[in-house]
């Protein structure tokens, strides 16, 4: 699972982005991922119990993986590709419930763009997402779909409050800090830790890396925090990114090359560039271009 603080404005703003985004004009197979979805297997789960659809938290991460193509193909065939998914574990009466599920949290999506809450605060805003649920779901389903959010936004919340509360001294506050990270459910605590971990490790290795470290010192630190076979992922993932970083130098330098040379008149320098980039980036890289 995956729990993280979500800031109102970010999910306003990408609800948003979802449905500005315009079709696409040709649209893959359904059975077809798009381009930006090749290689992946679709996040979230779909199950049901006794014959009754499960409303969960993993059904709407299902949902988000297929409203991320959104823009890559058009809402019609974005929806064709959930049924197909969902067909592959439910009946036709539970795909046929799911799919009414996925088009109110569709709208509920929609909604989010347009939400103006009186309170502009992270406390007033949850709240206004909240009762903005309720024209879109039952209780039941809404705590399915968003409780575990729910539950660490509060957490949240607390945890700022009592950083905030200035009445409370040192240790007071440590306690109610342990007390509150106490009563979170024990995936929620994982989940709260695992980040934590994560840029623990981060500090160590520039720590090591600035005095000096070899690449086998970096592997052995790895190991201790993550495993042989995380410190192997990372390894990998650092040849990658150094790959990457390599291949944006050369871009860089070959539009400094262009943009130098006198004797290319504007649109010969935007052609020329344009084939570099055709002939040394895919599709999905180039998307991935205008962030440098």
């Amino acid at each position: 699972m995956r729990w993280a603080w979500i800031a109102v404005a970010t999910v306003v703003s990408l609800a948003a982005a979802w449905y500005a985004m315009p079709d696409a004009r040709e649209d893959a197979p359904p059975h077809q991922p798009v381009p930006s979805q090749q290689g992946t297997v679709a996040d979230g789960s779909v199950r049901s119990i006794q014959g009754v659809l499960r409303t969960d938290e993993g059904l709407r991460r299902l949902f988000d993986y297929y409203l991320a193509s959104l823009g890559e193909r058009s809402l019609v065939a974005t929806r064709a590709a959930l049924a197909e998914q969902l067909a592959r574990t439910l009946d036709p009466a539970q795909t046929q419930s799911a799919l009414a599920l996925f088009d109110r949290y569709l709208g509920y999506r929609r909604a989010l763009g347009t939400l103006s809450a009186p309170d502009k605060s992270a406390a007033g805003q949850l709240a206004a997402m909240r009762r903005l649920r309720k024209n879109y779901f039952s209780d039941a389903e809404a705590q399915g779909l968003f409780g575990n959010e729910d539950r660490y936004n509060d957490f949240t919340l607390a945890l700022t409050a009592l950083r905030a509360d200035a009445s409370l001294d040192a240790a007071t506050r440590t306690q109610r800090i342990a007390e509150l990270e106490a009563a979170l459910p024990a995936d929620l605590r994982e989940a709260r830790r695992a980040p934590l971990a994560h840029l623990a490790l981060a500090a160590q290795e520039q720590a090591l890396r600035e005095q000096g470290g070899n690449e086998d010192e970096l592997y052995r630190l790895r190991s201790q925090a993550v495993g042989q076979a995380g410190a192997d992922r990372l390894a990998d993932l650092d040849q990658r990114n150094e790959a990457w970083q390599n291949r944006i130098r050369d871009w860089h330098t070959e539009q400094a090359r262009l943009n130098a040379d006198p004797s290319l008149p504007p649109p010969e320098r935007e052609a020329a560039l344009a084939k570099y980039v055709s002939e040394h980036f895919d599709e999905r890289e180039r998307r991935r271009l205008a962030a440098f």
